[in-house]
């Protein structure tokens, strides 16, 4: 299909900068819809609005896992309110009015549950941050003995010790 789509634009454009710079942009457009296809639309499931949910008749677990009648029970009360058109915001809400907040198998985005869902990037933060800083230090530290304020030992000294390892040197004995 691609391989049409050139030759019919080879033969709107005769030019090659204008076919190269157009099958450019064909081969991107492509591309383009592999990667990011367009999200197709699908009817609302149990199983999603299930997965949100925690089982009050199961502690711990999610509604979708839960192997009590009561939790059957409470799948079956989803499925009718799909049937009935209810959107999955409707649903869970209904279910939180019920059983209250601690329903939910995520905690909600407002509030003191704020803290849980920012903290793991406060943490993430503040190690870069921790980071940064030891290699700052230790940068400034290479630098500081990089420079020695130490003279060098002047040449009468030099010439003394080099003397003293020539002449044990000499004296070695393999």
């Amino acid at each position: 299909m691609s391989l049409s789509i050139l030759r019919i634009l080879k033969h709107l454009f005769l030019g090659k900068k204008d076919f190269f710079t157009y099958s450019l942009l064909v081969f991107g457009l492509l591309l383009f819809q592999i990667f990011f296809p367009a999200q197709p639309v699908w009817a609302l499931t149990m199983e999603e609005v299930a997965r949100e949910i925690m089982s009050p008749a199961c502690p711990g677990q999610l509604l979708i896992d839960c192997p009590s009648g009561e939790g059957g029970q409470l799948r079956e009360l989803i499925r009718q309110k799909i049937a009935q058109g209810e959107t999955k915001e409707q649903i869970i809400q209904y279910f939180v009015d019920v059983y209250g907040e601690n329903i939910l198998a995520a905690p909600p985005k407002k509030g003191f549950f704020l803290t849980l869902w920012y903290f793991p990037y406060l943490i993430l933060l503040n190690g870069v941050g921790v980071i940064a800083l030891i290699t700052l230090i230790w940068v400034r530290r290479k630098k500081n003995y990089a420079s020695p304020s130490i003279h060098p030992p002047s040449s009468a000294e030099e010439n003394k010790y080099l003397d003293r390892v020539e002449k044990e040197l000499n004296e070695f004995k393999y």
